[in-house]
């Protein structure tokens, strides 16, 4: 399979279009992986989880009072998002910050 990527800025025509092949296991794999990610973004309170991560590392506590949620609820999501590889925590005394 033969894809062809336009780098941005490039206007219209072939002019500096990159040709790049990718096998049908390798789309597969991208799709699969890109799909996962993707259903992990898809429930609201992680996705604003992650946005929150942009102003700073938050405990459960501060993000359940954000969300307005059970503790339980938060690190469910927390759990999700470890899992997924796309928050990690660090621990300061009793407190694990995400």
């Amino acid at each position: 399979m033969l894809l062809a990527i336009k780098p941005f800025g490039s206007g219209i025509g072939l002019k500096g279009v990159m040709q790049i092949r990718f096998s049908a296991d390798d789309l597969d794999a991208k799709a699969r992986a890109a799909t996962d990610f993707l259903k992990t973004l898809a429930h609201d309170q992680r996705l604003l989880t992650v946005c929150l991560h942009m102003h700073g590392a938050k405990t459960v506590t501060e993000l359940q009072q954000a969300f307005g949620v059970l503790q339980s609820a938060t690190s469910q999501q927390i759990s999700r998002l470890r899992l997924s590889g796309l928050v990690s925590g660090r621990r300061e005394g009793k407190k694990i910050h995400y």
